[in-house]
């Protein structure tokens, strides 16, 4: 159980959050629900999430991101340039999210 009451400042809650979820999960509790989400500027990522809110702004753990870059003057047949980072934990706004999904 988390205790909101040392909630002080913006990013308190989604830090007690993680640091409940790492405990639940060297207990062997915790959610494991891998989705996949696309947001806007061409990202894609993938992971465990953690929580959400009515805003869909979201928290990740294990989270690859992918960014697919393309060059306004290349050619139609370049393909475009995939940049992938790996986060151990991500905080996505909800206004960048255009769809989730659950793997």
């Amino acid at each position: 159980m988390i205790n909101i009451s040392s909630v002080e400042q913006p990013l308190d809650l989604p830090k007690l959050i993680v640091s409940s979820q790492m405990k639940d999960a060297s207990s062997g509790k915790g959610s494991s629900e891998k989705v996949y989400v696309k947001c806007k500027g061409n990202r894609e990522l993938t992971g465990t999430l953690i929580v959400y809110d009515v805003h869909m702004n979201i928290l990740l753990k294990d989270c690859v991101e992918t960014v697919t870059k393309r060059s306004d003057d290349e050619d139609e047949d370049t393909p475009p340039e995939i940049i992938t980072n790996h986060h151990p934990f991500l905080y996505m706004r909800g206004d960048l999210v255009i769809l989730l999904s659950v793997s």
